[in-house]
């Protein structure tokens, strides 16, 4: 029998490749000649340079940066000779401020641009960048203040937060840095209207009613802007509406390519290839919910499956939401747990948790 384990983070308790170091201990436990494939996957948040890293090699390194509210950090950063890729979650993330601090008009991706210096002060061009979990709603303008573009605003001072893109007006290009950046998203808003960065992710960032609008209108000049400046089409296009449009930006930097961050992940680890005869696949996350079936890794992932096997698919989660649950892709979903316990305890205990259900359920088979 063959068979693909592939989670995304637990978050708080278990990363991508611990979540399935433990589920295949304890599936072995019971089924030593099984042919086990371990495919850690991730999108954006915790444990996506791991994740890479497992798949690709590379080393993690730390950069000197800011903050979304420009607080002195390191940031994660995975180089791998002339190639380097870092989280948007790790240096403008919201994970990195509390409830209290979310404001997207002070929230900035000047840090960002910190990193992005940093690489090309070292000669790396080609930088792939995870767009998940941003704190920010700036169209990327942050980013460009270390990089030294200057921004012509309508006298409003420049500062490194995010109200400043309702005051720009022009900004120059000093210089052609010429990189080439694949940015990952794990959704495919476009950059304004109904559906845009402003109006579905802007609440949860901090952004009142009356904000909503005034960052819509800002984000569509932004846009159009940096299509006259970069020669790019921008509006009206998927994906640009991820993380607070912050791929706007990064057309001034050079070449972009905005892609689905687990359908990238999948063709250049050669996900098809691997799985190839498997029988049965076991993915999850720690909230298995409407999320997870939005764009979410272990969606992405079970589908790729399914398209490629007719093999079954199963969900694990620390908390499973059944009703929520595509059962055309998903064949079957268990909770971690399987009596009364704390969240606490749940998140503590998690790795014996996987190894106890891996147990169980490779007596199913």
């Amino acid at each position: 029998m063959k068979i693909v384990v592939a989670f995304n983070a637990f978050k708080g308790s278990l990363s991508p490749v611990q979540a399935g170091y433990h589920f295949i201990k304890g599936w072995n436990s019971r089924r030593k000649s099984d042919e086990v494939i371990h495919f850690p996957i991730a999108d954006g948040g915790d444990g996506t340079l791991e994740v890479w890293k497992y798949h690709f090699g590379g080393q993690i390194e730390y950069v000197d940066a800011h903050d979304p509210l420009m607080r002195p950090i390191k940031v994660p950063v995975l180089v791998d000779d002339n190639w380097a890729m870092f989280a948007m979650a790790d240096v403008s993330g919201l994970a990195l401020i509390n409830d209290e601090q979310r404001d997207a008009r002070k929230t900035t991706t000047y840090g960002m641009g910190e990193v992005i210096a940093s690489l090309v002060k070292r000669g790396i061009k080609d930088i792939t960048i995870s767009v998940g979990g941003s704190a920010t709603v700036d169209g990327g303008i942050g980013l460009l203040l270390p990089l030294g573009f200057p921004i012509h605003t309508d006298g409003y001072k420049l500062k490194p937060e995010g109200q400043l893109l309702l005051h720009v007006k022009d900004i120059d290009i000093p210089r052609n840095l010429g990189l080439n950046i694949t940015v990952l998203s794990d959704v495919d808003n476009p950059l304004v209207g109904d559906m845009g960065a402003a109006v579905v992710y802007g609440p949860q960032k901090g952004l009142s009613e009356e904000d909503i609008p005034v960052f819509g209108e800002a984000l569509n000049k932004w846009g159009r802007l940096v299509e006259e400046k970069a020669g790019v089409s921008i509006l009206g296009k998927p994906m640009y509406g991820a993380a607070g449009g912050v791929s706007v930006a990064l057309h001034l930097l050079g070449s972009v390519k905005t892609v689905s961050g687990i359908e990238f992940l999948l063709a250049k680890a050669n996900f098809s290839e691997k799985i190839k005869g498997a029988h049965v696949l076991f993915t999850g996350e720690g909230k298995i919910d409407r999320q997870t079936f939005m764009g979410k890794a272990p969606y992405g992932v079970a589908q790729a499956f399914k398209k490629i096997t007719d093999g079954k698919v199963i969900g694990i989660g620390g908390r499973v939401e059944h009703e929520e649950i595509d059962w055309g892709v998903f064949d079957s979903a268990f909770t971690l747990v399987c009596g009364p316990v704390s969240v606490r305890y749940a998140m503590n205990h998690a790795d014996r948790l996987m190894r106890d259900i891996a147990f169980s359920l490779a007596g199913m088979f």
